[in-house]
């Protein structure tokens, strides 16, 4: 899938040098971001009702172990057609993932440890 996109002339990747001084400046910033070996789609928007909406979508041939960058102290709840709902306590700012085909996660900050 990703070669029908990435080897045409309309898309070019910059140099390896580049794209890793612009992940290291994105690391320094709160982004919500994926990070994995093989392509995610992460696709984020706000609900005023209940918080932000995470939904990844797997482009592999198999499952795969990602890590998702979010906010210190998060509470998340992932919902996916292999294990339903999961609730997880972030302290850190990553959680880590078995992403198959898809899943949502709805992301709330847990203001009572910021």
């Amino acid at each position: 899938m990703a070669k029908l996109v990435t080897h045409t002339p309309f898309f070019t990747l910059p140099t390896q040098e580049f794209q890793h001084e612009l992940l290291n400046k994105i690391d320094r910033q709160e982004i919500i971001r994926v990070i994995s070996d093989h392509p995610v789609l992460i696709d984020l928007w706000k609900n005023e009702s209940d918080g932000l909406h995470i939904h990844l979508v797997n482009y592999h041939a198999q499952k795969q172990e990602i890590k998702l960058k979010i906010p210190d102290n998060s509470i998340i709840t992932v919902i996916s057609p292999e294990q339903q709902e999961h609730e997880m306590h972030i302290t850190s700012d990553t959680a880590t993932l078995e992403l198959d085909l898809y899943s949502i996660c709805l992301l709330k900050i847990n203001k009572e440890f910021k």
